[in-house]
């Protein structure tokens, strides 16, 4: 998000929550299958992640992590997919 006005903002969460409507809003800048994105400020902000501080910083750069595979049970009634193999 280039300018981050509480009301700015909070339009943001909303087309969010509403089928990610917030990335055709200008200002927002997004990056699909990016392998980084850096984002500054003016002064150090805080930052943090999970719940956890990080400090303040002025510059952040986000790059690509490891892979997760995710597990998730069927739903009830449901069969599990065969394995693959």
């Amino acid at each position: 998000v280039a300018d981050v006005r509480a009301r700015r903002v909070a339009g943001l969460v909303v087309g969010a929550a509403r089928g990610a409507r917030h990335l055709e809003r200008a200002g927002v800048i997004h990056g699909a299958g990016a392998r980084e994105v850096v984002a500054t400020g003016r002064a150090p902000m805080p930052l943090q992640a999970d719940g956890e501080a990080l400090g303040r910083h002025d510059r952040i750069v986000f790059t690509e992590g490891p892979r997760l595979l995710v597990l998730r049970p069927p739903a009830p009634g449901v069969a599990p997919p065969p394995p693959a193999g």
